[in-house]
């Protein structure tokens, strides 16, 4: 199963660091830009890529 979340860095990226973690040691597919996007990589592109892919979207909302 392929995973993608979505997320706003200023005051989620903790929260979403652990669902990353508790998802990917259950055995899914996880993607979060800060672990798979990598230097020099287009980054409009690749999270294209990975939503097109994947099996669930996950969304975190936060105020910001």
């Amino acid at each position: 199963m392929k995973l993608f979340i979505s997320y706003s860095r200023v005051d989620a990226g903790n929260f979403t660091k652990h669902i990353h973690r508790h998802l990917r040691d259950k055995g899914h597919a996880v993607f979060i830009d800060v672990n798979n996007i990598r230097i020099g990589d287009p980054w409009a592109r690749s999270s294209e890529k990975n939503i097109s892919e994947c099996n669930i979207f996950i969304v975190i909302l936060t105020p910001d």
